[in-house]
Parts: C-alpha cells; sequence; structure tokens
C-alpha cells in the first residue's frame, strides 16, 4: 500500500461549506496523546481534539480503557475491543494511510514505523460512503467531527449540527476523500491556535470527564 504523502500547507486555514467548517492546520507532526490533557500553553500544538472511543467501564485508568489498539509515540498498546471500530488511521514522518480494519495493521506499526494510529469508525473511504457501523447517528442530531483528507491534506472536519448522513453528504460534495470519526464519547471539546497565537475554543471548555482519554494534536 502506498502512502498518501504529507503536503505542506502554506498557513492554517479555515473554510465553510453548507453543514461543515474544515481546520487546516499548518503543522509537520501528528502526535495521539494519551492520559495527559494537552496544554494550551504548548505553543507548538495547532489543533487538538479527541481521537479514539475511552471504554464505558472505568474503574482507575488506563491505555486498555481507549478503544482499539493504538500508537502513540512510536509505542504500541492494546486497547478494547468494539464493533464500531471499522478503520484505521496510521500516521508516519513520510506520509498516512486511511485503511479498513485488519487484525494484523496496528501490530505491524512498528516495523513499518508509524509513530501514530488509532481505530476508530471510518465514514469515507477513496471519495466513498462508508456504512457508519452507529446506526442512531444517522437519525441524531448533534455536532460530528473526523479526521479526514480534503484537497490532499490532512484536516480536521467539524459538522454543525446535523445527522450523521447530512454530515457525510456534505463533505463528500465539498471533495473529501477520506474521513474517519473522531469521538471520545461524552465530550465536544477541541481548540485551535490562531494565526496571532491565540487559542480559539470551538466548544466551550467541559468539565475533565471520565471519557477523556486520548487527543489527536497537529504539531508544527
Amino acid at each position: 500500500m502506498l502512502l498518501c504523502p504529507l503536503l505542506a500547507a502554506a498557513q492554517s486555514m479555515i473554510t465553510s461549506f453548507p453543514h461543515i467548517t474544515i481546520f487546516q492546520p499548518d503543522f509537520r507532526e501528528l502526535r495521539l496523546q494519551c492520559i495527559d490533557r494537552p496544554s494550551e500553553q504548548d505553543s507548538s500544538i495547532m489543533l487538538c481534539c479527541a481521537g479514539a472511543f475511552t471504554h464505558d467501564a472505568l474503574t482507575e485508568f488506563g491505555l486498555e480503557n481507549i478503544d482499539g489498539n493504538h500508537v502513540s509515540c512510536s509505542q504500541v498498546f492494546e486497547g478494547n475491543t468494539s464493533p464500531d471500530l471499522t478503520g484505521v488511521f496510521l500516521w508516519c514522518e513520510y506520509g498516512y494511510l486511511f485503511l479498513k480494519k485488519s487484525d494484523s495493521q496496528i501490530a505491524e506499526c512498528t516495523a513499518k514505523q508509524y509513530v501514530t494510529a488509532f481505530e476508530q469508525a471510518l465514514v469515507i473511504l477513496d471519495g466513498e460512503k462508508v456504512d457508519f457501523p452507529i446506526k442512531k447517528y444517522y437519525e441524531y442530531a448533534q455536532h460530528y467531527r473526523v479526521l479526514a483528507e480534503w484537497n490532499g491534506r490532512l484536516c480536521m472536519i467539524e459538522s454543525d449540527v446535523t445527522t450523521m448522513d447530512v454530515f457525510t453528504d456534505a463533505m463528500l460534495k465539498a471533495g473529501v476523500t477520506n474521513a474517519i470519526y473522531t469521538d471520545m464519547g461524552g465530550w465536544k471539546f477541541a481548540w485551535y491556535r490562531a494565526d496571532d497565537g491565540s487559542v480559539k475554543h470551538i466548544h466551550p471548555v467541559e468539565p475533565k470527564t471520565k471519557y477523556q482519554s486520548n487527543w489527536l494534536c497537529f504539531i508544527k
């Protein structure tokens, strides 16, 4: 499988279409940060949002509470299994891949030098809609968010309050080629860094909950 090459953005961009907002940060690294919530004071972080689902039955937190196997800073961790995990995202300094899930992919990450990876629900693959595993989201209107590829570059896409079906169709109409869901469960908070260095909250700050476990950070 060929990696999608990393294309550098000249600057961070925010683009709006009906029902969706596309955030394209200027970044050089995509990091999955686990356990410790990323600090807004870290000026290298250009955008931060939720990553993989967090398992519901938490007594004390461990990396195994994150749903799906995952790679953080080149270390492979085994997480909970879930039928909702239909895809995997893999990233290294040379490129990235959106793929349908197979049991061997995450296990092979270290040998292939992937430094970030996680399993989630696929939404779009190679320009085609993927059947979303959580069927109630087709009827339930809320904010949805994905890690996506648009115009050959990685980005984060946020919906307005709408259904998953409307969200997916809006992304396809805008030309999104790949998208994988991002959501820890019960938490919508995300933020990006504006050109003047200030932090802009995409959603209001919410109290830290047991579901806050892992974050995608676009690092400049």
